[in-house]
């Protein structure tokens, strides 16, 4: 890859502080260096927008719920990135994600998905369970 083109990050927050707060930081701290922007959108908690404010390059606050996909298009219609990465505020950011994520849009993939980890990031775990069929 020649360039790392401009990325932006959406993150859709539902009174959520303390992972919210989370989040950010670790979005912050696994891009340094890239040419990234931070959108964060929140419903009705003014906690949650502070948090935001702290962190986030663009903050949209709605007074009424309105959803998390609704969340990611109002980010979205804000977004100067010419990638677009769509983050609830219960992600969890390895320190590579974004640079491996954007290495394989390299590869001309239309998109790909997330794996929520909630557990590891409130409580450490790093231990994955598997079910078997």
């Amino acid at each position: 890859m020649n360039y790392i083109p401009k990325t932006s990050v959406i993150v859709s927050s539902m009174n959520r502080p303390i992972m919210l707060n989370e989040c950010l930081k670790r979005v912050r701290e696994t891009t340094p260096g890239l040419d990234v922007e931070i959108i964060c959108v929140i419903d009705e908690d003014k906690e949650s927008k502070k948090i935001a404010e702290d962190y986030a390059d663009k903050t949209l606050f709605n007074e009424v719920r309105i959803g998390t996909i609704n969340a990611f298009n109002e980010g979205l219609r804000i977004s100067s990135g010419n990638l677009i990465f769509p983050l609830g505020d219960d992600g969890y950011c390895h320190p590579d994600w974004l640079i491996n994520a954007i290495l394989i849009h390299e590869h001309e993939l239309g998109g790909f998905g997330m794996v929520a980890l909630n557990d590891l990031m409130l409580n450490g775990n790093t231990q994955l369970g598997t079910t078997l069929l």
